[in-house]
């Protein structure tokens, strides 16, 4: 996901910088233009943003760049956290006086490709406003949740509503079928 939206920031004519835990995975985005990121220099941006798998991926990489960080520097957190580990992690580039945005998003490997994504954001709105600029070439939609967390636990909610409908089908489809109903 991240890969994908970063393309779209620099088809956009965005200046990007580039990191990634396992190094090659940033080749495609180098060829396209992007520039390759020493974490000592993550003090330079304005906007760094995040597209990890969990909590604990998340906390690895801000135990990494929490040195570097500067006051007024911005974090835009597109990963799926647990509520709590976004407010924690909150609290602690606070320290620095960095801002914290939750906002994960809802639209899969494709909606970052064709930058389709819906983004729930969570943490300061005069913050989020500032980057939105930056978001609608990434997604078709932010939406401000409230403070810090907010963002993620829409996330959830939304994900368990789709579960939910999900299984729904699932089971009418396959009463419809016992009933004798051509369900292909």
């Amino acid at each position: 996901m991240g890969s994908r939206m970063s393309k779209r920031l620099l088809d956009a004519g965005f200046k990007v910088s580039v990191w990634n835990r396992s190094p090659a995975a940033c080749e495609p985005l180098l060829q396209r233009g992007a520039t390759p990121l020493k974490l000592a220099n993550i003090s330079q941006a304005y906007v760094i943003m995040l597209c990890l798998a969990d909590d604990d991926a998340v906390q690895q990489v801000i135990n990494q760049i929490l040195p570097f960080l500067q006051p007024n520097q911005i974090i835009i957190d597109f990963s799926s956290l647990s509520v709590q580990a976004t407010q924690q992690l909150a609290t602690q580039v606070s320290q620095k006086q960095v801002a914290w945005i939750d906002a994960p998003v809802s639209g899969g490997v494709m909606g970052a490709e064709n930058g389709s994504l819906v983004i729930f954001a969570g943490g300061d709105n005069k913050t989020v406003d500032a980057v939105t600029p930056i978001l609608t070439h990434v997604s078709q939609r932010v939406t401000y949740m409230g403070k810090t967390g907010t963002g993620q636990a829409t996330k959830i909610c939304n994900q368990l509503i789709v579960a939910a409908t999900s299984t729904l089908i699932s089971e009418a489809v396959e009463l419809a079928k016992r009933a004798g109903v051509d369900t292909t």
